[in-house]
């Protein structure tokens, strides 16, 4: 980048108040130009909220009055440089410039339901729905409750795996019908 950027020195004040440094910067979507009004903003950010804001926690208050007073200085100085220009030009390695390192790399939420309940749910919702048929047909609300079981049997059956077969089976010795009481 084009800039004569400088950062405070960290521990004492005898001498040189900053020392001439790179500024990098890895702008988004592959640009290379900057604004002045965003050159500004990344100045005011790297003095104030992150030299500043971690000497805060350090420092006496004389010695942390004295260090903000050295950093108000140096970003005047610095701003003073971008007011003459019409944009910053970067430069760097074009290869690594593409690579988007902190881009959200998660599937997003539709793409994973999908991927999820797609392949099944159609079958599910078919079955419960051909159930509820014929509940409201029987007009019982009693077969409510081995509805559920009715329900999961019949989809370990259309999923046909060798786990559904066993969760099958174990749902078939839930659904026992009741023998009759002896009186």
């Amino acid at each position: 980048m084009e800039f004569d950027y400088r950062y405070p020195i960290l521990q004492s004040y005898d001498g040189e108040t900053s020392y001439p440094a790179s500024l990098m910067i890895r702008l988004p979507e592959g640009r290379q130009k900057m604004s002045p009004s965003e050159m500004r903003t990344i100045l005011r950010c790297i003095y104030f909220k992150h030299y500043l804001r971690w000497d805060r926690p350090f420092l006496e208050p004389k010695r942390f009055s004295e260090r903000e007073r050295l950093i108000d200085e140096l970003y005047s100085c610095q701003v003073a440089q971008v007011r003459g220009k019409d944009s910053f030009d970067t430069t760097g390695n074009d290869k690594r410039s593409r690579i988007e390192r902190f881009a959200n790399r998660q599937p997003r939420i539709m793409t994973l339901l999908d991927r999820v309940f797609r392949p099944k749910l159609l079958r599910l919702v078919s079955v419960i729905l051909i159930l509820l048929f014929v509940r409201w047909r029987l007009n019982n609300d009693l077969l409510l409750i081995p509805f559920i079981l009715t329900a999961a049997a019949l989809y370990c059956l259309a999923e046909d795996t060798v786990t559904s077969r066993k969760l099958f089976i174990l749902i078939m010795s839930r659904l026992r019908i009741a023998s009759p009481r002896s009186s």
